[in-house]
This record gives C-alpha cells, structure tokens and sequence, in this order.
C-alpha cells in the first residue's frame, strides 16, 4: 500500500512538473517575441546630454530605465 502512495505522489509530482515548464516555456515565448518586437528597430539610444534634461526634467513618469551594460570593474571605479 505505502509503495502504491509513494508511485501516486511521484506521477503527481511530475504531471506538476511538466505542467509548470509548459507555462514557464508559454511566458519565456511571449517575453522572446516582445524582445524582438521592441528592438526589431535597432537598438535605442540617446545622447547624455537629453538623458539628463530627461532625468531632471520633475517627471519620473518619463524616466527611462537605465541597463549598464560595464564590466563590474567598470562599475566599481565610479558611477
């Protein structure tokens, strides 16, 4: 009977599983085609002097979101 229960849990366990990587795969699919949506333009850029106008302007509704793409040595020796 307890190898039964055991068998049981361990199907349940893995039909969860595989349930949870199809919605992982679904979401990881759908953020893929938004990445490529978003940059099939080429990349965004703008000049330091705009960015600073932008971040300073007293709207943070308007503020982009910086990714630094340095070298963690880079980063360390200032910001």
């Amino acid at each position: 009977m307890q190898k039964r229960i055991v068998l049981i849990a361990a199907i349940l366990a893995l039909a969860a599983g595989v349930l949870f990587n199809g919605q992982n795969l679904h979401a990881q699919s759908a953020l893929q085609e938004a990445a490529e949506a978003y940059f099939s333009d080429g990349p965004r850029t703008i000049a330091a002097a705009d960015l600073y106008e932008n971040l300073n302007d007293g709207d943070a509704d308007n503020d982009p979101y910086i990714i630094s793409v340095r070298s963690a040595d880079d980063y360390a020796a200032g910001h």
